[in-house]
């Protein structure tokens, strides 16, 4: 059962990039992917109930009391048709953390969910490049069968594959073979993320660039050649750049104009910010950005930001957990993994663009995180108990070194 589950892990992180496209021909295969995860575990779970040991972090604790207070703050939010929708959401993003992370999996197996998640990602670009389409004004977004996607999105859904890939041309075991070629697809994805205009991916695609520098410079994997050939392959890119791309690169003056039918993300903010005061530590509730920004502008609209959004509605309480793991496995291995911290930082860059808590993207890369914490944590504790011990193991073992 637990190839099996590995297997399906692989699958749903293969398919999660490109099930934004899927969606518009199929319906969300992630989805299903995931309740097979759920399930597998379930009967793994089963199998060893008279001596269970599962991985049990304080980093998913943390995400287990923000979704359990986040479902508190119903009784005193302004609750509407989206709430139990978001909650439902929740618990099952969270139920798929807890699932892929209870297991210790080793260095080959995580490395199987991070190939795999930089195939979907570079698929996703090459989606792009020939199923796309001027949907968003000169912004290109994905077209299939005369539906489209959202071109942020899609955006956020290619970061993954750049950051990989970008990682392993400064690799220390990579050839040079595989260095030239994990190049082509850094620039593959950074083409597609200009395509799409979005403001986040552009963000996500700068910071997780600097710190993979400032990773490959510190441990002194930078060598000549390679940066001979990232110059020449950066200025023969630049003329392919779309035009519009360095318009809304340097012109944030947009986000003070309405356009589209869309309120700009500044007006959003402020307006969930000149409230803060009133329920900064409790916060207003699930739901209730729907409602308060209806009857402050005017309609519906999306906050455009997930810290905020979790901020205005679970309060700094609330936010403080939603956090933490984020804040944790950035401390810990932003020396140790620059591919997974680069992963996350590009999720989190993405996600202050966008209403994120229901997209994978957010939730896989803090989901790498802690598989990775829970081996350097468990394994070789595991190993020594499967030749020593004879006794039952606990049911769970908490981590007490954050």
């Amino acid at each position: 059962m637990r190839t099996i589950e590995k297997y399906l892990i692989a699958f749903y992180f293969l398919i999660c990039p490109i099930e934004i496209a899927l969606h518009l021909v199929v319906t969300s295969t992630a989805k299903y992917a995931g309740l097979m995860i759920l399930l597998t575990e379930g009967c793994i779970l089963l199998s060893r109930r008279k001596n269970m040991d599962v991985n049990f972090s304080f980093g998913s604790a943390a995400t287990l009391f923000w979704i359990a207070y986040s479902a508190i703050t119903v009784i005193w939010a302004n609750t509407n048709s989206l709430t139990f929708e978001y909650l439902t959401t929740y618990a099952m993003m969270g139920a798929l953390l807890f699932a892929c992370t209870m297991e210790t999996w080793n260095e080959a197996e995580i490395d199987l969910f991070v190939r795999a998640y930089l195939i979907g990602s570079i698929l996703m670009a090459f989606t792009v490049i020939f199923f796309g389409g001027g949907g968003f004004s000169d912004r290109e977004t994905i077209i299939i069968m005369g539906s489209e996607c959202d071109p942020n999105q899609v955006a956020a859904n290619i970061v993954p594959g750049a950051m990989l890939s970008f990682d392993r041309f400064f690799g220390e075991k990579t050839n040079r073979k595989t260095k030239i070629i994990s190049l082509a697809s850094f620039v593959l994805c950074t083409y597609s993320i200009f395509q799409t205009g979005s403001r986040g991916g552009f963000a996500a695609l700068a910071l997780g660039v600097a710190y993979l520098l400032f990773v490959a410079f510190r441990r002194g994997a930078v060598k000549i050649w390679m940066i001979l050939l990232a110059v020449v392959v950066g200025a023969v890119s630049v003329s392919y750049i779309p035009v519009f791309t360095e318009g809304r690169v340097l012109d944030f003056g947009s986000y003070n104009a309405t356009y589209s039918n869309q309120l700009n993300r500044v007006i959003i903010w402020q307006k969930l910010l000149s409230t803060f005061d009133e329920q900064w530590i409790w916060g207003h509730g699930v739901g209730s950005t729907v409602n308060y920004l209806e009857r402050a502008i005017g309609k519906v609209t999306a906050v455009h930001n997930t810290f905020l959004h979790v901020l205005f509605e679970v309060g700094f309480a609330g936010f403080s957990l939603f956090i933490f793991p984020y804040v944790t496995m950035i401390r810990r291995y932003y020396k140790k993994n620059g591919a997974l911290v680069s992963v996350l930082l590009g999720a989190m860059a993405c996600s202050f663009f966008l209403d994120a808590l229901h997209l994978r993207y957010l939730w896989n890369g803090l989901m790498l995180c802690i598989m990775q914490y829970h081996l350097d944590i468990y394994g070789q504790e595991q190993e020594a108990q499967l030749r020593s011990q004879s006794g039952p193991r606990p049911v769970c073992k908490y981590i007490r070194d954050y």
